[in-house]
């Protein structure tokens, strides 16, 4: 919707307009953006020793030709101390990401991918990207 939404805007409809946004799965329940700081606290510490997927969806849209993709990703994320959750916590980087997190955030590889491409889970597959851009019809 959001793309779509861009593309009408735009005064080009040839110009190349590139949606996606990200969400974390763990046992069939979508973890979306915290709305607080207790509710990132309580997505953490459900994900806290154990493994989840990171699915990005993209809408590419050029004109009339719309292609849609997602990426998906598996992580773990290793046992949490109450130390490691209030320290995170306190950065404020669990802010607007889903699952409450973001691979990049830490030096400390606290989320270790298992499966799946590293920029899927950062909220934007690369790899996918790049093939979804060169089938579309006129090149970029």
């Amino acid at each position: 919707m959001k793309a779509f939404a861009v593309q009408q805007a735009l005064a080009d409809p040839a110009a190349l307009v590139l949606g996606a946004d990200t969400i974390v799965v763990m046992d069939g329940r979508i973890m979306n953006k915290p709305r607080d700081r207790t509710h990132a606290r309580q997505m953490l510490q459900r994900l806290s020793g154990h493994t989840h997927q990171v699915i990005t969806g993209m809408a590419l849209l050029r004109g009339s030709e719309h292609r849609f993709s997602r990426g998906i990703a598996t992580c773990r994320v290793r046992k949490l101390s109450e130390r490691f959750l209030k320290n995170y916590l306190d950065s404020n980087l669990w802010r607007g990401k889903a699952g409450a997190y973001g691979i990049q955030d830490h030096d400390d590889p606290w989320v270790q991918l298992i499966e799946g491409e590293w920029s899927t889970v950062v909220g934007l597959p690369l790899e996918l990207l790049q093939a979804e851009i060169s089938g579309l019809s006129g090149k970029t």
